[in-house]
């Protein structure tokens, strides 16, 4: 167990920690909590070829079936493989009592997949990710369950419950099909991960990670709006690199210098400009492909997103900072690196409205 009273953070010291408690005579690994005692559990058990066993307590995460890890190294979030269980036991009265910001986590993490199938497909005819249909329309088909349950789930309703737990079970098990987070995360992860990092590097309160995912995919899909009836001559290379060090030395002085190796070896911020404009004509109606502002903002407001809360938590400066920032935080093909490219991420930070 971990005996602390603040979260549990799936980072090194943790990591340590439950390596010294494991012996050659353990057989397999319970998990029993939350997304970061799943992630834990899948290292730790992968790590030492042993099986591993999930008791989940709240439906609030689609982690639940990965053969992938989220874990907190050198300060920054990175998927890593691990295996998934073995066996996951969910027991319906459990999750009916969970915290309702635990259930609606779980609400909005699944609602973030609007965004991370948009990315998916975006990636795929861009850069030439590989891109599976099946777990595609696997991954829509268990969003449209979410979707149908929302209002039965805020009622703790056994069989909504249910289905909202058999979505987010479903949404992992395509993940590990194509061994990639690609079916579930895009640029709204990205964005609500920034302001899970940014808490923990200077110590500031910060959202779980499905209700961060749920409001991020708001803004995203704001953004992915606008950009869909953008004019491609207004695409031009605008990549300031001094200017862009010096706003991750202030957002993030100990992880600066990492993030620098990590975004210059992948040459991020290279001049893809004229590739954007070439391929408009394919990327334009895959934009326009998601529901809209209007009916993701009233689906979160169903499942008791109030937007007020996250803006006074994070206040309209830090949350335009992530727009501009959450992209240098992972390297990853979504609506961001595209803004990026177009040259229009700065522009619309500064514009959008919150």
């Amino acid at each position: 167990c971990f005996e602390q009273r603040t979260p549990v953070e799936p980072d090194e010291r943790a990591v340590a920690f439950l390596q010294s408690q494991i012996g050659p005579e353990i057989e397999a690994v319970v998990g029993v909590g939350g997304g970061v005692i799943n992630d834990l559990t899948k290292l730790l058990s992968f790590q030492h070829g042993i099986f591993s066993l999930y008791v989940c307590t709240a439906p609030s995460m689609d982690g639940i079936a990965t053969n992938t890890s989220v874990l907190t190294q050198r300060g920054l979030k990175f998927t890593v493989a691990t295996q998934a269980p073995r066996f996951i036991v969910a027991d319906l009265d459990v999750l009916c009592n969970a915290p309702l910001r635990l259930i609606r986590a779980g609400i909005g993490d699944v609602l973030g997949k609007y965004s991370a199938l948009s990315d998916w497909r975006i990636a795929h005819l861009i850069t030439g990710e590989p891109l599976c249909e099946n777990v595609w329309h696997l991954v829509e088909e268990a969003l449209q369950v979410c979707v149908k349950n929302i209002d039965g789930c805020m009622r703790r309703e056994k069989e909504a419950i249910g289905r909202l737990f058999e979505s987010l079970a479903l949404i992992g098990v395509a993940a590990a099909y194509v061994r990639v987070s690609r079916p579930g995360s895009g640029a709204e992860h990205l964005l609500g991960h920034f302001f899970e990092i940014y808490g923990q590097v200077h110590n500031r309160p910060f959202l779980s990670h499905g209700e961060n995912v749920g409001y991020c995919s708001l803004i995203v899909e704001a953004l992915r709006n606008r950009l869909a009836h953008e004019d491609p001559s207004r695409f031009a290379y605008r990549f300031d690199k001094a200017a862009w060090e010096a706003d991750i030395r202030r957002l993030f002085p100990p992880l600066a210098e990492e993030i620098f190796r990590m975004q210059n070896a992948a040459d991020t911020y290279a001049n893809r400009c004229a590739a954007m404009i070439a391929a408009w004509q394919q990327i334009q109606p895959v934009l326009l492909r998601t529901p809209g502002v209007q009916a993701i903002g009233a689906l979160l407001r169903r499942a008791g997103f109030d937007c007020s809360e996250f803006l006074d938590l994070y206040g309209e400066a830090l949350i335009r900072d992530g727009i501009r920032h959450c992209n240098d935080l992972k390297v990853k093909h979504t609506l961001f690196q595209l803004l990026a490219d177009t040259g229009l991420l700065a522009e619309y930070a500064t514009q959008i409205e919150l």
